[in-house]
Parts: structure tokens; sequence; C-alpha cells
């Protein structure tokens, strides 16, 4: 599986949404304007991957961006607008985040979903941030 995290202007980016519309990929935008720390952050994630009420925190978002069986789709598209912005007021969380992003969220969707969870299957799991 071909996952990668991108940068890309905001034309790329609407040709990769418009080419995404009308399959069963989910497209997920947080706008980095409005997102300044780590509870901007979880907030506007819970939302816009409409996860399930609970504590929200980096460990229960690691938990759920690996499973988003909810969601019903055959692939993700994570997009982060206005990425200059992004948790500007939180660096340290920002890095974090951008870490787990790399190191663990694209590889689970890329393979590990295959060996660690019964039943799992690898699917297009691409993040795109955008200015």
């Amino acid at each position: 599986m071909d996952n990668q995290i991108r940068h890309v202007t905001r034309q790329e980016y609407e040709k990769i949404a418009a080419a995404a519309k009308g399959t069963s990929t989910f497209v997920g935008e947080l706008d980095g304007k409005d997102i300044h720390n780590r509870t901007d952050f979880l907030d506007a994630v819970w939302t816009v991957f409409r996860f399930p009420d609970g504590p929200k925190n980096l460990d229960a978002y690691n938990d759920w961006i690996c499973d988003l069986t909810w969601l019903g789709a055959e692939g993700y598209i994570f997009t982060i607008l206005n990425f200059k912005s992004f948790m500007d007021q939180d660096p340290i969380n920002r890095r974090k985040i951008l870490t787990t992003l790399e190191n663990t969220i694209i590889p689970w969707w890329s393979e590990d979903v295959e060996k660690y969870q019964v039943e799992g299957k690898a699917q297009p799991f691409n993040v795109y941030f955008v200015d």
C-alpha cells in the first residue's frame, strides 16, 4: 500500500478531493487556522472523523484513527488545510501528532492492520498538508 504524507498546494488538493468525490473514500478536512493547540486538534478530529464519545486525549485519538470502521469507507484522506498555521501555539504537541502520523498511523493502514487486527485489511490512508 502506497500510503503517504504529502505537502501540496491548494490547487493540487482540490484535484485530489474532486477525484475522491463519489467514491468510497472518506475525506476528513481540518483547518489549521482554527487549530492552535492540542485541545483544538482533538475537538476538530473528533468532529470530522465522528469518533465515538469518550475521553479526548492523544492515546484515544491514536486508537480511533487506527479503527474508523464506523465510517464504512474503503480508503481515507486526512487533510490539514492552512498547514502553516496548524498548532501554532503548541509546537511540542504539533511535533507529536505529526510524528505519530508518519511513524504509527501511515504504517498501520499500510500493513500493520493486517498483522494485528482480526480480519484487518490494509486500506488507502493518505495525509495532505495544504497551504
